[in-house]
């Protein structure tokens, strides 16, 4: 029996606050004990949010900061396209970058929950798939000038229809991949995450009553809304600019632009990305929502980073994004390894800017790049095709008061790496060697993170594609903090012929190569000669950093 309607007061807005993340992370867990590929389940390369019925964004649970707002603008594009209502017991797919703001591996869910025929909210979740089709296996071509080369694009359909499994969406989508069978296991645990999902708003809904919860998602998002504008009250008059760059496109090694700028004062605060490239030939391009959710993480970030993550973070912020830019690109745009690299570039542009405004509130430039690596082709020993997608962090940048830390996923990444193990026993794989580099850290008064590196032998001959940066321009430091090492990637054919290979590359392989991937490690902050002695001797005492004297 539902209780009387309580009014919304602080404390009962927290317990709903909690209550709405609670829904978002079970259908995490969820997504995660369901799934099939190791890119789900082991490196939790996925998100899972709660909507408003009209697509505003409740809450996120605390899993990739990219797609708080590629989610955020994909349900309601979602919404937008949709020619009839949204359905009860009908689950929405969608992989179409200029709907969802991500890229084609990035497979958007969505269902609709209703209360006695009443849509009362949205359940949605965002998972990669280790392979969609295109040019290479991974799907993430290093090649790739159009969409058209990148994968399936998947328009919004319905792959459950009034709670019937409709098989020849299913079918379409697997017969247009490499990997049916992870496929098929991961677009099911999707939707049992969703019905997961469904089932604990329902039982809140049941506690309370619908229009309680209603009026519950309207207050979390306004508490969230002026707990960044309160934040933003203190800032200073100022203004900052900052260049960064990216190493070519996988076509050209000439340097692309993504500059910003940013205007603060009390009250306000904006970022102009006018003056950044237009937008390239190569997969990096990315879409605005994209963009948005960059400068979003940064001022969650910077400014309160315990506000909830909802829709009421977005109302405060400016964003100026030029349209036919690489950070605003348009259809057909190659945006697969917009993530990898383009993302944590706008992050690392913001906060060169934002350490003129904030010196020491900021970090001194992290890795500066995911380094992907997807690796595919036959397996003889299971007779079948496959596809291995893995990212690797680096060293995070030095800020002031601590030291950045080593061989991690920094700023908008927050997957984790897979086990040695469990490469091995699901592709034809071996893992030779793991750890951190040595001296890769950026020293300074706090010192960067340092680097990592893996070193793979294939069993079987395979194609595979690199995503990488910070080869040329490495990681910046902040303050007399010197640069982070530069990343490298290095095959050594069957044969024991080494080949140093460009960062962004897609590769054929034979059995018995060895791939060896070091990434960047973080830039310094402040000058090393004011490094206190007890952290120059955990540096030598830990064994990664040969000190100075």
């Amino acid at each position: 029996m539902n209780v009387a309607t309580p009014q919304m007061n602080p404390i009962l807005t927290e317990i709903m606050q909690n209550a709405f993340a609670l829904i978002a992370e079970e259908m995490g867990v969820t997504l995660q004990k369901t799934s099939y590929s190791t890119n789900i389940k082991d490196r939790l390369d996925f998100s899972c949010a709660l909507y408003t019925p009209d697509g505003q964004l409740v809450a996120q649970a605390e899993h990739i900061p990219l797609h708080l707002g590629q989610m955020t603008a994909g349900i309601k594009n979602l919404l937008k396209t949709l020619k009839t209502p949204v359905e009860s017991g009908s689950v929405y797919m969608v992989n179409d970058p200029i709907i969802t703001g991500a890229h084609f591996p990035d497979i958007l869910m969505m269902k609709g929950v209703f209360h006695q025929e009443t849509l009362i909210g949205i359940v949605a979740n965002l998972a990669h798939h280790v392979d969609v089709g295109g040019f290479a296996p991974g799907s993430l071509y290093s090649g790739a000038s159009e969409a058209f080369q990148e994968g399936v694009r998947v328009p919004p359909v319905r792959l459950v229809r009034k709670g019937e499994f409709q098989p020849e969406i299913m079918e379409f989508f697997l017969c247009n991949t490499r990997t049916e069978r992870e496929n098929r296991g991961d677009c099911l645990a999707q939707v049992a995450a969703l019905a997961a999902g469904e089932r604990k708003l329902l039982e809140l809904t049941g506690r309370y009553d619908p229009a309680m919860v209603q009026s519950a998602m309207a207050a979390v998002i306004s508490y969230a809304e002026r707990r960044i504008r309160a934040a933003m009250e203190g800032l200073p008059i100022a203004e900052a600019a900052f260049r960064d760059v990216i190493e070519g496109d996988g076509h050209t090694s000439e340097e692309i632009p993504i500059v910003v700028k940013v205007t603060s004062g009390p009250g306000h605060l904006s970022f102009d990305f006018t003056g950044s490239s237009p937008q390239v030939r190569g997969p990096i391009n990315a879409t605005f929502p994209f963009t948005l959710a960059c400068v979003a993480f940064c001022v969650k970030a910077l400014l309160d980073p315990t506000t909830p993550a909802n829709e009421g973070m977005f109302a405060p912020l400016e964003v100026i994004v030029p349209g036919g830019s690489i950070l605003n690109a348009a259809f057909p745009a190659a945006m697969s390894n917009n993530s990898s690299i383009l993302g944590l570039r706008i992050v690392d542009a913001i906060f060169g800017a934002l350490s003129q405004i904030f010196p020491e509130n900021v970090t001194a430039a992290s890795s500066g790049t995911m380094n992907v690596v997807t690796i595919g082709g036959f397996d003889p020993a299971r007779q079948e095709r496959f596809a291995y997608i893995e990212s690797y962090g680096g060293g995070q940048g030095g800020s002031k008061g601590l030291d950045g830390m080593d061989g991690v996923h920094t700023t908008t990444s927050n997957t984790r790496n897979a086990s040695a193990e469990a490469i091995e026993r699901y592709y034809p794989i071996t893992v030779r060697r793991y750890g951190l580099v040595d001296n890769s850290a950026g020293m300074g008064e706090y010192r960067g993170g340092l680097g990592l590196f893996r070193e793979f032998e294939f069993r079987a001959d395979t194609i595979f594609s690199l995503v990488s940066d910070r080869k040329a321009k490495q990681p910046w430091g902040l303050f007399g903090g010197e640069e982070g090492s530069a990343s490298c990637c290095i095959l050594t054919g069957s044969n024991g012929s080494e080949t140093v290979l460009p960062a962004k590359v897609t590769h054929a392989a034979s059995a018995g190569s060895k791939l060896y991937l070091a990434t960047a490690g973080g830039g310094g902050y402040g000058s090393q000669a004011a490094r206190s002695a007890e952290r120059r001797d955990n540096d030598q005492r830990n064994g990664f950093i040969e000190c100075l004297t």
